[in-house]
């Protein structure tokens, strides 16, 4: 839907140019883009007719600031005429420059959409909280089960030396490594959770902090929950297997099922978390249409 718009807008610019009065059309869809905070409308006015950039003047840079569109505001800078606008910018009513409008209060439509910093890291408060109340404890239970695993030899011990009796088959040396590291890692996800609950929850450890904390939690409860299926599937195949091929096939597919419903399930999250915390801020260049 938004290529379709973007082509529609692309084929309207270009009937515009070929009537009369294409600028004063172009100039009054240019304020009402930026009034709206429709970047793309900006865009493609100056790609289609490269005077409308004079259009980028005290009254736009005005409604972007006001307005809290961010994207206006990074379209003039990527321009260069920041530097001038910031300057030249006053509140006609009281002489006000930029930074005072900068000061004032968002508008109630765009407050609506991000609370509040104080209630906006209540609620990442809580949420983090919560989540790493969950993640621990799933931890915790993983790294019970495994550890139970460890000490619970599959095909039992030899009775005369105590050596596994599997412990030359290739499916034992894959559940062993595979249980330890499932061990370790549960342990890791575990103490990484818990240092979320403990932390001292300051103004800067939402921005790095806790957000990196519980990336490294996700991604070591994820190959825990990997290599713990690994070991499981090793263990039947070495007890039931008879070394026949579909029952390796069979019992990797029913191993891949957990994991990619934990990989489908909190992957959007982990996204989000890596994307918040190392990808860019809301403000620099987010398009790719770039204004010469």
């Amino acid at each position: 839907m938004h290529t379709l718009t973007l082509q529609l807008l692309n084929h309207l610019c270009t009937e515009v140019l070929k009537v009369s009065r294409a600028k004063e059309i172009f100039r009054q869809s240019f304020i009402n883009g930026a009034k709206y905070g429709i970047p793309e409308i900006l865009e493609e006015i100056i790609k289609s007719y490269p005077y409308a950039l004079e259009y980028l003047d005290e009254d736009v840079f005005k409604l972007a600031v006001l307005n809290r569109y961010e994207k206006i505001f990074n379209l003039i800078c990527e321009t260069g005429m920041h530097r001038q606008l910031i300057i030249r910018t006053r509140d006609d009513s009281n002489n006000d420059n930029i930074l005072h409008l900068a000061g004032k209060l968002a508008p109630p439509h765009r407050l609506s959409l991000v609370s509040g910093a104080a209630l906006q890291m209540q609620r990442e408060l809580h949420w983090l909280i919560y989540t790493a109340k969950f993640y621990t404890l799933a931890a915790a239970l993983l790294a019970t089960v495994v550890f139970a695993a460890a000490i619970t030899i599959p095909g039992g011990n030899h009775d005369d030396t105590g050596t596994p009796n599997f412990s030359k088959e290739i499916a034992f040396k894959v559940f062993a490594v595979s249980d330890a590291l499932s061990l370790f890692l549960s342990i890791a996800s575990a103490l990484i959770c818990l240092s979320i609950l403990t932390t001292r929850y300051a103004e800067d450890d939402f921005l790095f902090a806790l957000p990196r904390r519980l990336i490294f939690g996700l991604v070591t409860l994820f190959l825990s929950v990997t290599f713990m299926m690994i070991a499981y599937s090793s263990a039947i195949y070495l007890l039931f297997g008879e070394k026949k091929a579909w029952i390796l096939i069979t019992l990797a597919a029913l191993a891949c099922l957990p994991v990619t419903l934990y990989g489908i399930l909190q992957f959007p999250l982990l996204v989000e978390l890596i994307y918040s915390t190392y990808g860019p801020g809301i403000f620099g260049k987010h398009s790719n249409r770039l204004i010469r």
